[in-house]
């Protein structure tokens, strides 16, 4: 199952996660946090913020579309790009508001402590504190990027009277996803 991904969406949790660090953080500190506060999200609503195709890499788990958006390599880019911009090497800034209007209260709220719980943590302890989660240790192959499946994330956080339950809710959102999405082009 593929979630589905929203690249506005996206950019304006970036947004909020910049925005709360005062408007310019590294790659993979956004990458991070905003995976972790997706898996948290999952765990607590039964569905993430982000979404879309997920990924073990060397670095831990990310969202293969966020990381994409990042490096140029996705047609959305553009409009990335417009509000997120790259520095040197590793630095992301904010440099104009993409606004909240596709995040719910609770999702910004869920951002912001994301970010706040993991500030004491350097990029390198963050990445390493992601290799703890069973999602990535499962499906990590070194050197290369491998597809986490939304399955593996939900039986990781959620209790296992609940993982069917979860599992047949984001089938049914990705079914009308994919409707909608088919009925706006």
């Amino acid at each position: 199952m593929l979630l589905h991904f929203d690249s506005k969406k996206a950019t304006q949790a970036a947004g909020v996660v910049l925005r709360h660090l005062g408007k310019r953080t590294t790659r993979l500190r956004l990458l991070k946090l905003l995976y972790i506060a997706d898996r948290t999200a999952i765990q607590q609503r039964g569905h993430p913020i982000v979404g879309g195709k997920v990924v073990a890499m060397d670095n831990g788990p990310l969202h293969s579309p966020v990381y994409d958006l990042i490096k140029g390599n996705h047609i959305d880019e553009p409009m990335w790009s417009r509000y997120i911009t790259t520095e040197g090497p590793r630095d992301l800034v904010l440099s104009e508001e993409p606004g909240v209007e596709l995040l719910s209260d609770y999702e910004i709220n869920l951002l912001n402590e994301t970010a706040d719980r993991h500030n004491a943590l350097d990029d390198y302890d963050l990445s390493v504190a992601t290799h703890a989660f069973p999602e990535w240790r499962e499906h990590e192959r070194r050197g290369t990027s491998a597809v986490i499946p939304v399955e593996s994330i939900v039986k990781a956080v959620c209790e296992q009277d609940e993982v069917h339950e979860v599992l047949q809710e984001l089938r049914d959102k990705a079914v009308v996803d994919d409707l909608f999405s088919r009925a706006t082009t």
